[in-house]
């Protein structure tokens, strides 16, 4: 339109006066004359508040984020939210640490450990809670552009795409790093680098420096949304069921209607029994799926809230059985959730606690970064102090190796120590390396009960357990029934009493070096240890 904010004509005639913010038209209305809604123009809300920026009903969401690092492939361990109005009333704050499944960064900064990310969401489960609160908000923030792009990255992978829209950044409007903006403009900073309270902070500051923004600003757009009240973690480790804000009750305008995945379930339950998935039975729950309305983000979703359930009650107890780790593994890896989201939540309920009596020639391998009396512990001085005392460094981990993973955090899901627990490998806290070195006493370790991997036959879509991870792989029945039917083909007059000889013939073996299985004609002679594809490395090595 063009024209300077202010008051003018009602064009709908509800009140004599309505109140044009510079971009649109808002709820203010005014009964008064012109001459008297002249002096009532609100130049003093926009010296305390910041109509001017979003108007008398918008919505400013402060968002802050900690992260395992800086680079797009880093994850979200913390996040909070705070929503207010334009007159800085704070109407809802969402704060929860987040497992990433992955080690947790740099711990000196955020203060965040692996053991207080354990028990924590990961970003998929609040993911639309995230962006019930983004959708229709202004966004703001301190590097606004930095905390847009982690979130971004997170909500994509859960399915959610984000217009950001034109957010404000208290950076770009203070030209320092948010303490020392805080310092200056007289804002108490408590707790630095806890979500929360660098959002609190940036909100004050945000307002302190309302006057700064000569831009503009425009609401973000998050779709789709399905909001539910949810499990939140924060540091004090508080557990909360959060209802949504009384905000989201706008969120019905202009949106999808959520959708009902409760007979998706009730066929997916039952198609799961057997822990195989035909298919005809894929195709059965991909027709369902297309009447329900369901895309495959919609078909995900449903997918790993299924397999939480499953977590669930094999939690109950307390107690995660063999039998239990193997069904919940093979039924993310049939549905294709994550199976380090299963393995970070039963893991504790699965780890076998021993004390590992450290000797000269041991093998150790370290992750994550190390700290001793607060201070940071190179990789090279850890390694060092290792084998000061004898002790041996690896620089990986494999099946055969090492003694004992030292992480930084006993609950880290670092790469080396996702591979040892895999593996049935010890893991042990960097300070009970250092206390059991320093004083000769055993420490204390962990290492999973069980190891292996789910898979999932190509064929059939049955799944069993394997002692590694293969492509393409195909069950021993279906395996056997391809012989069969090789068999058959090559000679067709053979009666059927011949080709069953032929397939009692064969013989399975079991590869020493890398587990897997294959078959070979059973014949005289010793039967091989390892398998065709391990034989020539092993003639080379």
């Amino acid at each position: 339109m063009g024209v300077a904010a202010g008051w003018y004509d009602d064009p709908w005639s509800q009140a004599d006066l309505r109140w044009w913010d510079g971009r649109q038209w808002t709820g203010r209305t005014a009964t008064t004359s012109r001459e008297s809604a002249s002096t009532a123009n609100p130049a003093n809300t926009v010296a305390t508040g910041i109509e001017h920026l979003i108007g008398r009903d918008g919505r400013i969401a402060v968002i802050d984020v900690e992260t395992t690092g800086v680079y797009n492939s880093d994850r979200i361990v913390e996040i909070a939210i705070l929503t207010l109005d334009c007159d800085g009333r704070v109407h809802d704050e969402f704060e929860t640490l987040v497992q990433p499944l992955r080690d947790v960064g740099p711990t000196w900064i955020h203060g965040i450990e692996a053991s207080m990310v354990h028990p924590a969401p990961t970003f998929a489960d609040v993911a639309h809670h995230v962006a019930a609160r983004l959708n229709g908000a202004v966004i703001a923030g301190h590097n606004v552009r930095f905390d847009m792009r982690m979130i971004g990255n997170e909500l994509l992978a859960a399915g959610i795409d984000i217009e950001w829209g034109m957010g404000l950044d208290t950076l770009r409007a203070t030209g320092c790093k948010l303490g020392q903006a805080c310092e200056e403009y007289g804002i108490v900073l408590d707790d630095a680098h806890r979500a929360i309270a660098d959002a609190r902070a940036t909100a004050r500051l945000l307002f302190a420096t309302r006057s700064q923004y000569l831009d503009g600003c425009s609401t973000a757009t998050a779709r789709p949304l399905h909001v539910t009240p949810l499990r939140v973690h924060a540091r004090e480790g508080r557990v909360e069921v959060l209802p949504p804000a009384p905000y989201l009750a706008e969120l019905a305008r202009g949106m999808h209607t959520s959708i009902d995945v409760a007979p998706y379930v009730q066929l997916l339950d039952s198609a799961m029994a057997d822990l195989k998935l035909t298919p005809d039975e894929r195709e059965a729950l991909s027709e369902l799926a297309g009447d329900l309305g369901l895309d495959a983000r919609g078909v995900a979703r449903a997918h790993r809230e299924f397999v939480n359930g499953l977590i669930d009650a094999a939690l109950e107890d307390g107690v995660v059985t063999d039998d239990e780790y193997d069904q919940l593994c093979r039924a993310a890896a049939l549905l294709q959730v994550d199976t380090e989201s299963v393995m970070s939540r039963i893991d504790p309920f699965r780890a076998v606690v021993d004390h590992l009596q450290l000797t000269p020639g041991m093998t150790v391998c370290f992750t994550g970064q190390g700290r001793l009396d607060g201070e940071c512990v190179s990789r090279a001085e850890q390694e060092q102090m290792a084998q000061t005392h004898g002790l041996i460094v690896a620089k990986s981990v494999t099946k055969k190796g090492p003694d004992v993973v030292v992480a930084a955090d006993g609950e880290s899901r670092s790469t080396k120590a996702r591979k040892a627990r895999q593996a049935g490998i010890p893991i042990c806290s960097f300070s009970e390396f250092v206390a059991a070195l320093t004083n000769g006493t055993a420490m204390p370790s962990a290492r999973a009960a069980s190891s292996g991997v789910a898979m999932v036959c190509i064929k059939c879509g049955g799944s069993w357990m394997a002692p590694r991870q293969s492509i393409g792989s195909i069950c021993v029945d279906c395996s056997r029934d391809g012989l069969l039917q090789r068999t058959t083909g090559a000679a067709q007059r053979v009666p059927t009493i011949a080709a069953v000889a032929v397939a009692a013939a064969v013989v399975m073996l079991v590869c020493a070096d890398c587990g897997s299985e294959w078959e070979r004609p059973k014949m005289r002679g010793r039967r091989p240890t390892v398998c065709p594809d391990c034989a020539p490395k092993l003639q080379t090595s």
